[in-house]
């Protein structure tokens, strides 16, 4: 399926595909789409300028970083972009590009790889039901992909060095 008005040469980020029945979304160039799983009917936009989402709970997430006071932004699924609940960030996340973001299945957990600088980006572990980030691991090379494994124990980032790196979940949540 090709996202309306986008060139088809656009590489999405992020799909989660949902059981069966269930519907299917893809994160491509910060905007997140609602895929018709038939094929008959183009993508419907559903969130704009996201880093991530809750498909389970519908609802998206920002991290909003070039004001004063950074801050991860809940929006609803939809055109509205209505801000249902925020989280102040330290003042380290200024001005961060490329973040990418992953909730886990209970919804609880937020996981974040930002870049900080040239060559250099973070992973961060945030525990969103207390509003508060967890872990901050340093990776020393630019991320390109942010993924859970199936059975969400492990975190694997991908690294612009071709390189990939295996968290244990259950250590960054502590």
């Amino acid at each position: 399926t090709q996202a309306p008005g986008r060139d088809s040469v656009m590489r999405p980020r992020i799909v989660k595909t949902p059981e069966e029945g269930k519907k299917h979304y893809v994160l491509a160039a910060s905007d997140l789409f609602e895929l018709d799983p038939t094929g008959k009917k183009e993508a419907t936009r559903v969130g704009l300028s996201v880093n991530g989402f809750d498909a389970k709970r519908g609802r998206a997430f920002r991290i909003d970083s070039f004001q004063d006071d950074p801050e991860v932004q809940c929006l609803e699924f939809g055109m509205e972009q209505k801000v249902v609940e925020r989280m102040k960030l330290p003042p380290t996340w200024k001005q961060l590009f490329d973040a990418r973001l992953l909730v886990s299945d209970d919804g609880r957990w937020l996981v974040v790889c930002r870049g900080q600088k040239v060559g250099i980006a973070s992973l961060s572990v945030i525990d969103w039901e207390n509003k508060k980030v967890i872990k901050e691991v340093t990776l020393y090379a630019k991320a390109t992909a942010l993924s859970f494994s199936p059975d969400e124990k492990r975190i694997l980032v991908g690294l612009h060095n071709r390189s990939v790196c295996e968290f244990d979940f259950e250590f960054l949540k502590k």
